[in-house]
């Protein structure tokens, strides 16, 4: 039982990093947030992200 608990564990981690993999990609791609970049202002779902440090 513990095993089939640690496999979800492990699948569900993946499943969730693949989202926050895809999100960054649309949130780099977004013209909005190149030009803020740019201007040197912080993205702060860019920065959510990296504190909790799900890569």
């Amino acid at each position: 039982k513990d095993q089939k608990i640690s496999q979800y564990n492990q699948k569900e981690s993946l499943n969730l990093r693949h989202n926050i993999t895809d999100l960054e990609g649309t949130l780099a791609s977004e013209p909005f947030t190149r030009s803020r970049r740019a201007r040197g202002e912080a993205d702060p779902t860019f920065d959510l992200l990296q504190r909790h440090n799900f890569s």
